[in-house]
This record gives structure tokens, sequence and C-alpha cells, in this order.
């Protein structure tokens, strides 16, 4: 895209490149990993210890700084038992690897702008979007698909798997002794409003732009403040009307005035926070924070009090002997959170990104799928939890030989594919690695056919699936679905264009037939359906 706006313009490009790194799953090429085997062996413990001098060292946090405090839940690791620490230090190593392989990868684009001459009037913005990852639990998981179904493997489970980690087959994330090593000195992880939830390294590099050369800022500025800091570095304003239509006002501010004066008041002086429930508020060096446990009231939350300009990593609660600034600064969160729209508050979590709101739910219904459709997005795919439902797929075909992948949802830690192999029909679930297979008895017949299967509800979550070739039954099988989640990965017609969900076949395995349609028919035998059409009834009666 750079070599094409430089080609044919010579007006300024922007460029938005967001990694994978270092979100979960970790994962990096095998000599990547090969790389840090046994770098890690010695723990977080010390790993903290080492990485929180060295910042000292470079002078990135306060002299004469406190580390803070053991998160709770995280054990010391000379407690640890042998497989745990050989697992947990596997775990980083993947982590480590593929931080490192990003690395790399930004290297490639600083010697591409090198290579044409635009480094030193790029201004690059590199930084990273939260804390360290908390979702991993306390012992990590080698596929996070179980982490959504609210199932717990164990280490002796997970043992078993090491050498899966950081390769195509595993999904995995590290323990949160690992995250609280990554937000060093800070306490706390991604989606909690602490310092190690929301304060995230930020480095400018613009040669022509800015004179200084590796000093440090520690002016107070949020992640909006970049966009107006790019259009002050490219002498453009934002629109207030585009095209007719009004716009949002910009509500970040420009950090330019710091470049040439690193003693420069710091022009931002109130930010809120709110995630999951929990809250903050940062004004002027103090600092109020709440962690709120998911279904209490709000009002019952504690709130701590810090003065981040002498306790950069929270370590010192004052909320008892400063009640009135507490009380002021949480009287202050209130008017941010209704001038920025953050009311009202939702606790909600996990049922938001996978369970779905009830109106998000699909009723009982027909969707049909056409071929060479592009990826069906993860949270646009057929809703088959926990239901009755059919896939049938329309194909032509000429020969016996013709055969490939019908619909394939999902990849090797979890999903589900139908395909046609050695001129039979199959269908496998992934269940978090468990394969069920069903295998067609019957040979194909050639021409135009309808190959389905259909899952029979007999309890919660389990049934059995059924094959038919032309309305008739070829083979079935007991099934038990994924309580909740069913992939981390989308839909793909026709082909498994993904990590195959099925190691009977390399993807992306197009089906080399004529495929017609895809249809999938979702029965109405869930009791969230039902309550969904009750409250849709009481809300149709309320309105007349």
């Amino acid at each position: 895209m750079i070599t094409a706006q430089q080609s044919t313009s010579q007006r300024p490009f922007f460029t938005y490149l967001a990694f994978g790194a270092t979100h979960s799953p970790h994962q990096a090429p095998a000599e990547f990993l090969a790389k840090y085997r046994g770098r890690y062996d010695a723990g977080w413990d010390a790993t903290r210890d080492k990485w929180f001098a060295r910042q000292k060292a470079l002078g990135i946090v306060p002299p004469g700084l406190a580390l803070s405090p053991r998160n709770p839940g995280v054990d010391a690791w000379d407690t640890l038992q042998p497989d745990q620490k050989r697992l947990y230090a596997r775990f980083q190593e993947a982590f480590a690897a593929f931080l490192d392989h990003t690395d790399v990868q930004i290297g490639r684009l600083l010697a591409f702008l090198e290579q044409i001459g635009s480094l030193d009037d790029t201004m690059i913005v590199l930084l990273s979007d939260n804390g360290a990852s908390q979702e991993g639990g306390r012992h990590g998981s080698t596929n996070e698909l179980i982490f959504f179904n609210q199932m717990h493997p164990s280490v002796e489970e997970m043992i078993g798997q090491i050498d899966t980690i950081g390769g195509p087959d595993a999904y995995n994330n590290y323990p949160k002794g690992w995250a609280q090593a990554g937000n060093t000195p800070l306490r706390f992880y991604k989606q909690n409003t602490y310092e190690g939830g929301i304060r995230d390294p930020l480095i400018i590099h613009w040669p022509n732009g800015v004179a200084a050369r590796g000093e440090i800022r520690d002016q107070y500025h949020h992640v909006i403040d970049l966009m107006p800091t790019m259009l002050a570095a490219a002498g453009v304003s934002a629109p207030t009307v585009y095209r007719g239509v009004p716009q949002l006002p910009v509500e970040g501010l420009a950090m330019n005035y710091s470049f040439a004066d690193a003693g420069a008041p710091g022009r931002r002086q109130t930010q809120y926070y709110e995630m999951l429930g929990h809250r903050a508020i940062w004004h002027r060096g103090w600092k109020a924070v709440a962690m709120h446990k998911k279904g209490e009231a709000f009002e019952s939350d504690r709130w701590s009090l810090y003065n981040t300009d002498e306790d950069f990593a929270e370590c010192h609660d004052l909320a008892k002997t400063h009640p009135d600034k507490l009380a002021q600064m949480i009287q202050l969160w209130w008017a941010e959170a209704g001038r920025y729209n953050v009311l009202p508050l939702d606790d909600r979590g996990i049922e938001l990104f996978v369970l779905r709101r009830p109106d998000q739910i699909q009723a009982s219904s027909r969707l049909r799928y056409l071929p060479h459709s592009p990826r069906i997005d993860r949270f646009a795919i057929p809703d088959i939890r926990n239901r009755s439902h059919r896939i049938t797929a329309r194909v032509q075909r000429d020969e016996p030989s013709q055969g490939g992948v019908l619909v394939a949802c999902g990849g090797r830690t979890g999903g589900y594919t139908l395909y046609v192999q050695d001129n039979r029909l199959v269908y496998e679930y992934n269940h978090v690695g468990k394969i069920t297979r069903v295998t067609g008895t019957e040979l194909l017949p050639v021409g135009e056919a309808e190959f389905s299967m259909h899952f029979v509800k007999g309890q919660e979550h389990q049934g059995e699936a059924r094959l038919f070739c032309n309305g008739a039954p070829i083979g079935a099988a007991p099934l038990t679905l994924l309580p909740w989640r069913q992939t981390l990965f989308g839909l793909d017609i026709g082909r498994d264009a993904g990590s195959s969900v099925s190691t009977a076949y390399q993807a992306p395995n197009p089906f080399s037939g004529r495929l017609i349609e895809v249809l999938y028919d979702l029965h109405d035998d869930r009791a969230d359906l039902a309550e969904h059409a009750r409250i849709e009834a009481r809300n149709a009666l309320t309105d007349q």
C-alpha cells in the first residue's frame, strides 16, 4: 500500500498497522519458539524483579519507586510443582517468541521506509492497546475456547499438550502470573482500571519533527490524544462538517507541545475510565479507582485513592486519610461519565461477548449461503448452540472423485466441518480437540444431490448427528455440543480457509464439484429462544 501511494502520488500516507501480537493465541514460527527455550525457567517472580531493575536503570519509572505487591491469586513461583513450572514457563516462551517475531516485522517496515527515503520524515507511533491479559487464569490455557465455555483444564491435562504450545494446533494464553510480570511494576491487569490495565508504553519516532532523541516524557495523556497529535503534525484540522454531515467533536488534545519541552506542564487535566463495571478517574495527579464485583450494586463498590504523582504503582491507598478528596473524585467520575455517555453502567462481560443478547439470537429460521461467499465473521455465524439444526448442501458432481469441504466453521481448536472424501459424506465436530466423526455408510451418487447433517437434540447440549443423502439416512453418531461458544473463528462455504477443523484433509480443500447452495435450518427447541419470544409478546402487549 505504501509503495503504491509513493508511486502514484506525492501526498503523505497514513498507515494503521495492527498486529495480532501479543493477544492470544501466542504463536510463532518454530525457530522463534526454539530461541526462547529455557529462558524463563527462573519463573515470574525472578523475571519481574529483573524487569523492574531494568526499568529503573532506563529511567522509565520514577526513582525510588517500590514494586507493587503480588496480585491476589498469583502463586509464588517457588511454591509451584515441577510440572507447573515447566508448563507455565513454556507459555511465556511462546509469548516472548510471538513478540520477537512481531518486532522483526516492525523492523522490516522501518527498513523499507529507510530504503525509500521516508523514514526520517514519517511519524511512527508505537503503542500497546491495554495491560497484560488475565484471561489465562491461574494455570494458563492451551485452548482459549475452553475458557469461553467456562471449562477448566488441569495442569495434568495441559502438560500432555506442552509441545503444541505456540504452534498451529493450540490457542494458548499464559497464566496471570506472567501477566503480572508483564505489567511490572503496576497492579492488576487488562479489564481492570488500576494502572496495570490502562497505563501503556508509547513511543514516537519522527526525526524531522522531533529534535529530542531517546528522551522520556511523563505528561499524562490518553489514547484519544493520538489523532489530534497526528493532525497537528500534518498541519490540518478535523472538519466540523463532512459531506454535509455534522461531526462529533474531537475529544482528545494534541501532545505536540511536549516534543520540544520535557518539562512543559501537561495539558490534560482529567480522564475517566470504565471497563466491565470497574471504574477510575484521574485528575491532576490524583486517581480514584473502584474494583467492581459482577452482579453486585455499583453503590457498594469500594473506592481507593492514590496520588499517582508520588505513587506511580498505586501501592498506598489514601482513601481513609483523604475522605474529602475521595468524595470529590467520585463526584467528578459521575460528571465525566454523564458527559461522555458512559451511563447506564453495565457489568456484563461474557454474556455480551459469547452468549449474545436476546435480540441477537437467531430464532427458528432458514439461512442460505451461496458458493464463493467470503468468510462469515465469528459473531455472525449460524447460532447452532444447544438446539436441533440441519445443514444441507445442494451440489452437482460429474465424477465420484469430486469432493472437498462443503462448509467449515472454526479451526483446529474447535468447530465443525461437513465434507466429501473418498466419495463418502463426512461430518466432524471438534469439541475443543476431541473429535466426533460421522462417515456415511453409502457411496454418494453423481449428478445433482442434497447432502445434509441433522443434529437432533435429545437433552441439553446433547443429541445425535445424522447424515443424509437425498433424504435417505446414511450414518449417525451421538454428539455433545459445546455449551456456549462453538469456535474462535468464522464460517467458510465450499472450503476450509483457516487452520483446518479436521486433520483428515489439508486446508483449504475446496469442493471440486459445483456447490449450488448451503442451507441452515435452525429449530426453536431452546429455552432462551422461548424466553425471548415471551419477552417479545409481552412488549407487544405493552405497546398496544
